[in-house]
């Protein structure tokens, strides 16, 4: 098998507690919300304040 197809994904992120009666529909977001936060940090104060609008794309499980 090619390294390149080799899935790096610990199974700790695959398999991890959290709040919730269902942890794995509360994760996702959490992280997803982390890494948007992550990203908005590297966008500079002048580019956000001229920011109009925000594209959100949901996706259901």
């Amino acid at each position: 098998m090619s390294s390149k197809n080799t899935i790096t994904t610990s199974l700790f992120d695959l398999f991890k507690v959290g709040p919730g009666p269902s942890s794995s529909h509360t994760i996702g977001p959490m992280k997803a919300a982390y890494r948007f936060l992550q990203d908005l940090a590297l966008v500079s104060t002048e580019m956000a304040a001229r920011a109009t609008s925000l594209e959100i794309h949901l996706y259901g499980s």
